[in-house]
């Protein structure tokens, strides 16, 4: 997948992070649980780690989580997106047409994420907080960065 031209610059600096991310903990893709943690990582705006962490020692629990036993120094620093992070990305280019925005942003693409039935992020999230996407989308309006009063028919809303 080629990267999107209409992606702002907090999203090109979450995939970038991502890629770090992954790089530190030994993969050799990026994953939609490489932007999650990435977004914490980076504590814009918006951020999940709020939404899912209670402490600095969760956070960090949860990262060192997904360290691989063996890492590869011999790893491509390019990295590849798998499906999943892919899908993630499309369903975000949709959510940011939905609500009517210009750039895609990080939340879009977690929308995006949380809506596919096959992202990592939404089975690791889902437990925690019901159904994501609607709790996302609650999560972002409340940070004023989503608006859920914009006229739109009410599937379009959820």
């Amino acid at each position: 997948m080629s990267i999107p031209t209409n992606l702002s610059q907090a999203t090109h600096s979450l995939l970038e992070k991502s890629r770090l991310i992954a790089l530190d903990l030994g993969y050799n893709y990026i994953t939609t649980i490489h932007f999650f943690l990435a977004d914490c990582a980076l504590e814009s705006p918006g951020s999940l780690r709020s939404f899912y962490f209670p402490t600095e020692q969760a956070y960090q629990a949860f990262y060192a989580s997904y360290r691989k036993e063996e890492t590869s120094i011999l790893a491509d620093p390019t990295l590849p997106l798998t499906l999943e992070a892919e899908r993630a990305i499309r369903r975000g280019l949709r959510e940011m047409r939905l609500h009517s925005g210009k750039f895609a942003e990080p939340f879009h693409i977690f929308l995006g994420a949380a809506h596919n039935k096959d992202s990592l992020l939404r089975t690791i999230l889902r437990g925690k907080k019901g159904d994501l996407y609607i709790a996302l989308k609650k999560y972002y309006a409340s940070k004023g960065l989503l608006n859920l009063d914009a006229k739109r028919r009410w599937w379009q809303l959820f």
